[in-house]
């Protein structure tokens, strides 16, 4: 069922993000009451909005969460922040991830990884 509903939550908010990109005017609000299914779709959504630093400490601290499918979805948000334009503090956070106890945490850690430093030799 959370699966059914991330997909749809998530597909909604990157279209969303996508229509709007570079224009400024993507908000999106974590609030801490979201179900599962809506945080972690708000979470990838954001990854395409343009909200700067604030954006990208918010998605760090998700990272750490305790639900590993809110960790996943914050790394493939990280991962479409800084798609081409990896920094020091953002490889740190996806370095965090190599070693999450979840499969497939890790996984999305080091794709995420990989997707950020593209253009880093």
């Amino acid at each position: 069922m959370t699966e059914e509903h991330f997909y749809v939550e998530n597909a909604r908010l990157m279209s969303y993000g996508l229509s709007n990109i570079g224009t400024g005017k993507t908000t999106i609000n974590l609030t801490g009451n979201e179900p599962i299914e809506v945080l972690a779709g708000k979470l990838v959504g954001l990854g395409f909005h343009n909200e700067g630093e604030n954006l990208i400490e918010s998605l760090m601290r998700h990272t750490t969460h305790q639900n590993p499918f809110i960790r996943k979805s914050a790394y493939i948000g990280l991962a479409f922040a800084n798609f081409l334009q990896g920094s020091e503090k953002v490889n740190e956070a996806f370095e965090r991830g190599f070693y999450d106890p979840e499969l497939e945490v890790r996984k999305t850690a080091l794709i995420g990884f990989g997707l950020a430093n593209v253009n880093n030799p």
